[in-house]
């Protein structure tokens, strides 16, 4: 068996901004993560719309014409939110198959899984990703854009979720690890294994 390489792509995500890596940093998962920092980021765009519809409001009664103070301040504010709120990327994920392991690696590691240790593979579509694997705090998702298939992977138990986004190597790869581990086929119900 040759060595292959298959690449998913980064993508623009907010929750890896810089505040959206400290908000999942500190929370017990990253989905919770992940939904705290929305939230916070809602209310905090919420607060500040009211705030400056309240000073916008009660600026002719404190001073005369002084938006000339208020408007560069406001830019500043605004600027910086987006910098610190919004601009994020998911790294790129790497997953490599050699003759004896699935190597799967990121920015924030490397994960290498030995065919021995494979106890399932099955394809799964978005919809049971979604309701199913993604809420499942055990699952490690190696997903930036989620395709309509997905490669679901058992590992002592534990699901692990590739997403890659060519269909053309969805199957490759699932085709060069049947190849190499002792499993025998598809799983024929991957939420009831859950």
């Amino acid at each position: 068996m040759t060595n292959s390489t298959f690449i998913i792509v980064s993508r623009f995500d907010p929750t890896h901004s810089l505040v959206g890596r400290l908000f999942r940093a500190r929370a017990a998962d990253a989905r919770q993560g992940e939904s705290l920092f929305i939230l916070s980021l809602s209310l905090f765009v919420l607060v500040l719309v009211v705030l400056g519809t309240i000073g916008w409001t009660m600026l002719p009664y404190v001073r005369g014409a002084g938006s000339d103070v208020l408007a560069p301040a406001g830019v500043a504010a605004v600027l910086l939110i987006v910098a610190t709120c919004l601009i994020g990327r998911r790294p790129e994920i790497v997953v490599g198959v050699t003759r004896n392991y699935l190597t799967i690696s990121s920015s924030g590691g490397e994960l290498r899984i030995p065919f021995a240790e494979i106890e399932s593979i099955a394809r799964v579509d978005d919809r049971t990703f979604y309701r199913h694997y993604r809420r499942y705090a055990e699952t490690h998702a190696f997903v930036n854009r989620i395709p309509s298939e997905l490669l679901l992977l058992r590992v002592g138990g534990v699901p692990v979720v590739l997403g890659i986004e060519s269909a053309a190597d969805l199957g490759t790869l699932e085709a060069l690890l049947l190849a190499g581990t002792k499993v025998s086929g598809r799983a024929s119900s991957p939420v009831d294994a859950a």
